[in-house]
């Protein structure tokens, strides 16, 4: 059986409509929604950064890494730096690559691209 806390979350907020008949069940669901999209929409018209909240949480995870980087820029926006040991990796920041990848994968600068940013004074939000 598989459980997540996904599921877990949502039956303990439909544990009141669960013993009713199929419509009220359905109309109280709709309700408990329904407020928790305001609440959200209410948190998120306070919020006074462009990027979403976790994203900005992970974004800020990055900054603290990047310390442990060296970049060396090399010319045309590109930069080569050194991560842990003796790993190196190519960052281009004006096409937003690396070459660890991941800045391609999920849209967020990795550590190398991070600290290269900050070496160029850019802004990586």
């Amino acid at each position: 059986m598989l459980c997540n806390n996904m599921c877990e979350a949502f039956n303990s907020a439909i544990l009141n409509a669960r013993d009713k008949p199929v419509i009220s069940m359905m109309e109280m669901i709709m309700n408990c929604l329904m407020k928790r999209l305001i609440r959200k929409r209410a948190e998120l018209e306070r919020w006074k950064h462009k990027i979403s909240p976790k994203v900005f949480k992970l974004v800020e995870k990055v900054k603290f890494e990047s310390n442990i980087c060296c970049p060396e820029y090399c010319g045309n926006h590109k930069y080569q730096v050194r991560g842990y040991g003796d790993e190196q990796y190519v960052v281009d920041i004006q096409i937003r690559t690396c070459a660890y990848n991941k800045w391609q994968r999920i849209g967020i600068p990795c550590i190398h691209g991070m600290s290269a940013l900050f070496n160029s004074n850019h802004d990586p939000i």
